[in-house]
Formats: C-alpha cells, sequence, structure tokens
C-alpha cells in the first residue's frame, strides 16, 4: 500500500544562495535558486509493519459482520511510504526530514537527486515539529544552510520543493502569504509561515506530501 506522508514544514526555511549575491530577473533568479537546491533535496521510501487502522474496523458493528472479535487485529506488512528530506550536512550525510514518515520505519532508503540510493539509518527526532534527522554514508553531497525565519518578510518569494505522489525534484512558487499563524490546531508547536506555493495534496487521507521551503 503505497502512501504519501505530509511534512508541512512551514517553520524552516534554508537559505538557497549560501551568502551569494541574488541573482538578477524573475527567471534567472528562481534558476539559479533550483540549482542551488534541488541537489541537496532527497526522496526518501520507508517500509513498515503494524497494526493496520480504520475507523470502519473499529465499529463494533462492522467486526461482528466481518467475524472479527475485539482481541484480533489485521497485521499490515511491507507498507510504504514517499516523502522528502534536506542534506543539512554534506560530510556527515545528515538529514532532515518528517518524523511520521520514518518514526516506525523498518527500512529507510534516501534517493538524491543525481539517483545515488542510500541505506538512511534514525538519529534522532522530535515529536511536537515532527521533524526527525536520518543519515546516510555518501560522498559527493550538497547540502543547504539554515536560513533566520525571523526575517522573512510577507510578500517574499518562496519556492516548494518536493516529492508530490513520487515525482521527485518537483518546484512549484509562490509568495509568503502570512508570518505566525497559530491556532491551527495541527501541532504541539504552532508557529507556520503561510504561502501561496503550490504543496501538492494529491488527494488521498494521508495528506499532502513531504516538502521544503526556500527563500
Amino acid at each position: 500500500m503505497l502512501k504519501i506522508s505530509k511534512l508541512l514544514v512551514l517553520a524552516a526555511l534554508f537559505d538557497p544562495f549560501g551568502g551569494a549575491a541574488e541573482a538578477t530577473g524573475i527567471d534567472a533568479g528562481v534558476s539559479a535558486m533550483l540549482e542551488r537546491v534541488q541537489p541537496a533535496v532527497v526522496s526518501i521510501r520507508t517500509i513498515s509493519s503494524g497494526i493496520f487502522r480504520s475507523e470502519m474496523l473499529e465499529d463494533p458493528n462492522v467486526r461482528k459482520v466481518l467475524g472479527l472479535p475485539d482481541e484480533v487485529f489485521i497485521v499490515q506488512t511491507g507498507a510504504t511510504a514517499t516523502g522528502s528530506g534536506v542534506i543539512i550536512d554534506r560530510e556527515g550525510g545528515y538529514i532532515i526530514t518528517s518524523r511520521h514518515l520514518v518514526a516506525d520505519a523498518d527500512d529507510v532508503s534516501v534517493t538524491l537527486a543525481d539517483g545515488r540510493v542510500f541505506h538512511a539509518d534514525r538519529v534522532g527526532e522530535d515529536a511536537p515539529t515532527d521533524l526527525a534527522v536520518i543519515k546516510i554514508d555518501a560522498s559527493e553531497l550538497a547540502a543547504l544552510q539554515w536560513g533566520n525565519s525571523s526575517e522573512l518578510k510577507v510578500g517574499e518569494f518562496v519556492a516548494a520543493i518536493g516529492s508530490p505522489f513520487g515525482l521527485a525534484q518537483t518546484a512549484t512558487f509562490g509568495i509568503v502569504s502570512g508570518l505566525g499563524r497559530a491556532g491551527l490546531g495541527a501541532d504541539e508547536y504552532q508557529d507556520y509561515i503561510q504561502t501561496d506555493a503550490a504543496i501538492n495534496p494529491g488527494g488521498i487521507p494521508e495528506g499532502p506530501s513531504s516538502t521544503f521551503l526556500a527563500s
């Protein structure tokens, strides 16, 4: 069963130019940013096993019709999920991604922009922010620098890069629509950056694909 993992990383921005001077012109600026950012954005695929959860199967009447006793559960094996991550340390091979994508995975693999595939190990995670760090053993990596979200202004250009429907290196762009958004009831920590850059939800129950923003 294929699942598309969601990751709302609207409070974690990266500096795609690494301190270099900004390109002039919209077309040149977009192309220059994508050339800098995309090599550091990776696709992540996980394989996991666990108890199959469904609201329908939680209904006692449905379980009775199906002949499922209360103490019997359906175990699902080989479930796959896809998402994205960003390399933040080229020497150590550290990648930041969403916690819920990798937390319960039996196997995590990372595909780089150049097509190379590596097994990844989980290093750490933070449940309130739904962020996790994984590590790959690879050379010649590209990495992004952290940006400072407190310097962001409404109206500034942003690009979203991720793997909707498994389509790696998909890029969309827009502007920062709002700052400090809260009260959404999505997570414990809420200080979201709102953008109109398309995040391509895909229309399936698990929600939008993993996407990172670059400004």
